[in-house]
């Protein structure tokens, strides 16, 4: 790599390797400053978020809550007659949902802005140079963003088996009667509570204590209470060692408190995680990367000085808002004099259901290790007056701070979890104290008032 020369001409000012989050967005703002961007797309233009990822989900899981909706009409003083599904026909709604994203009209908006889109897989052959199959493509500089893949665990006999991931899950047109999801993350979560709510058994296996183990453990008992309620198997401190069978006829053996059980299901769905997609011929560039993804400063930018790279192939979070901030973040850099850093402290993380459950910021336990003084308050949303009135009883808000009230991080379990948790992104972003939120008026009945209860609870200085 040492001796390969730089070009004297290139092909383009910017390639883009992925035209997911990170990488779509930042071929737009490129071309907005006027670059001639070369976009490189191994396969559909949009990435994973609006294709396999979180609207199809979403589309699936709104689906989902209309049946459970229907279903318990009756403690609302509504009868209602039953409810007839037709699984192709909730296919159809999610595939409408996502065409109104407009993802398949990418190519033009992309070529209107004077973008241009190659198909195939990247592969460089020096720091400055890529190929696509007989197609060699110069640039002065380079974003990688290819994303990331469904993590899949060593456990015997799940190739010859058979599985699927969340990318086939949700484009199942006939549904399996029976189904174990190894893993107990967003997937999990998300997935087992379509399945169910579409008359699936499901049996949820994770390895830690908890669902949702990067959270705090009140995040993970709500999930698992949440997916309990709903007549789902939860098996946590499970481990998956082995499974077989045959397309129709699987046996999942797992180990949990020394014991073994072995679980017969249709099919199996693996929710293990993701692992960045770094099949680039990295080696050729000089810049450090392993298993865990490609290494960047805070500017996004690698050890060569002209390549950068964003979203999930850096290892560090693979949600597509992180994703978006970081292309953002590469492309100013590429352009500006005046660097800006991409900061991780308010991230949000988000995780779809019902109820859902979105965190930011530091948990208790990470708090726990820094050896600083914190402290903790919890509002449950069952007292709220909305809740009253939509009949939900369970739920929480959890605000964790320093010593002299500066929010560091918070959990909420709520209906609307997501929507609620701007307010402490905020704060948290802006180093606010608790007081400031809690000294705010929050509209009655809302769930936004469990915020002001637990911001009331925390101590200020």
């Amino acid at each position: 790599m040492s001796n390969y020369k730089k070009p004297s001409r290139f092909d383009f000012d910017l390639i883009v390797i992925g035209s997911g989050g990170g990488g779509g967005v930042a071929a737009h703002l490129a071309a907005n400053e006027g670059k001639k961007v070369g976009l490189i797309e191994a396969h559909r233009l949009g990435g994973d978020a609006p294709l396999a990822g979180s609207i199809p989900t979403e589309a699936l899981l709104k689906a989902a809550k209309t049946v459970e909706t229907i279903q318990f009409a009756h403690q609302f003083g509504i009868r209602a007659t039953g409810v007839n599904l037709n699984y192709r026909s909730i296919q159809a709604w999610k595939d409408k949902a996502i065409a109104a994203t407009g993802v398949y009209n990418e190519s033009s908006t992309f070529k209107h802005e004077g973008i241009t889109i190659f198909k195939g897989r990247a592969h460089f052959l020096g720091p400055w140079e890529v190929s696509l199959g007989l197609k060699h493509l110069k640039a002065r500089k380079f974003l990688i963003a290819t994303g990331s893949l469904p993590f899949m665990p060593d456990i015997h006999g799940l190739d010859q088996t058979g599985f699927i991931t969340y990318k086939q899950a949700s484009s199942l047109i006939k549904l399996p009667k029976s189904i174990f999801i190894i893993g107990g993350g967003h997937k999990a979560y998300e997935y087992s509570q379509i399945f169910s709510a579409f008359g699936v058994r499901v049996h949820v296996a994770e390895i830690h204590d908890h669902l949702l183990p990067s959270e705090d453990p009140e995040a993970g008992d709500s999930a698992e209470a949440a997916l309990a309620k709903r007549g789902i198997r939860v098996h946590t401190g499970a481990k998956v060692i082995q499974v077989s069978g045959n397309t129709s006829r699987k046996i999942v053996t797992f180990e949990q408190q020394g014991q073994q059980h072995h679980v017969v299901v249709e099919e199996i769905m693996v929710a293990a995680g993701k692992q960045p997609n770094i099949d680039l011929g990295l080696e050729n560039i000089g810049i450090r990367y392993n298993e865990a993804g490609i290494s960047v400063n805070r500017s996004m930018q690698t050890r060569q000085k002209h390549i950068y790279a964003a979203g999930g192939v850096l290892g560090i979070d693979y949600s597509t808002h992180t994703a978006i901030q970081q292309g953002r973040v590469a492309i100013h850099n590429m352009y500006h004099r005046k660097k800006i850093a991409m900061s991780y402290h308010a991230i949000p993380r988000c995780y779809s259901g019902h109820p859902e459950i979105a965190c930011v910021g530091i948990s208790e336990w990470q708090a726990r290790l820094t050896g600083e003084i914190y402290q903790t308050s919890i509002a449950p949303i069952g007292i709220l007056g909305r809740a009253i009135t939509s009949n939900y009883s369970q739920g929480i808000v959890k605000i964790i701070a320093n010593q002299n009230g500066v929010i560091l991080g918070a959990s909420i379990v709520a209906p609307h979890a997501s929507e609620m948790l701007p307010e402490l992104t905020f704060a948290i972003q802006h180093h606010q104290n608790a007081c400031a939120v809690a000294n705010t008026v929050h509209a009655f009945p809302t769930w936004g008032e469990a915020i002001r209860i637990a911001a009331g609870k925390i101590r200020c200085t």
